[in-house]
């Protein structure tokens, strides 16, 4: 073990670095989740299916605006969950590994967005919410950051 001022930097780096990427796997599991939770309460069209993205892309416009609605907020539990578990767990510069979980999740909706149909208030206020979810989250758990 590295005792050094190097050696321990890394070694929190290293820590850091684990702790975001299980902070984005937690929030895509949440995110997954509440997906699941939506179809129970607001089921899809039946002609949709979600691993097929042309079925999607071809049935998209029967999903009603509630369905849109919990999808929206399945997806902002992704990002709120990976900040409240880095702002609970890195060791240093809790501001910067939120701020870069709420980039990384923005560009996974991007992503998503662009693979595969949605209403255009949708969009924006997916595009527009991830920073600020992570943010909330991290303040669930940081008061204040």
């Amino acid at each position: 073990m590295i005792h050094n001022q190097n050696g321990r930097h890394m070694n929190t780096l290293l820590r850091n670095v684990l702790i975001f990427i299980l902070a984005i796997a937690a929030g895509m599991g949440a995110m997954m989740l509440g997906h699941k939770i939506s179809f129970m309460l607001i089921p899809p069209p039946p002609e949709i299916n979600f691993d097929d993205p042309a079925s999607f892309a071809a049935h998209a416009h029967k999903i009603t605006s509630g369905g849109w609605a919990l999808a929206l907020l399945s997806h902002a539990l992704g990002p709120i969950v990976a900040g409240i578990i880095v702002a609970k767990f890195v060791d240093s510069n809790h501001k910067s590994w939120v701020i870069s979980a709420g980039i990384l999740w923005t560009i996974f909706g991007i992503i998503n967005l662009m693979s595969i149909p949605h209403p255009l208030w949708f969009k924006i206020a997916d595009t527009c919410m991830y920073l600020p979810m992570a943010f909330l989250g991290a303040r669930l758990i940081r008061n204040p950051l």
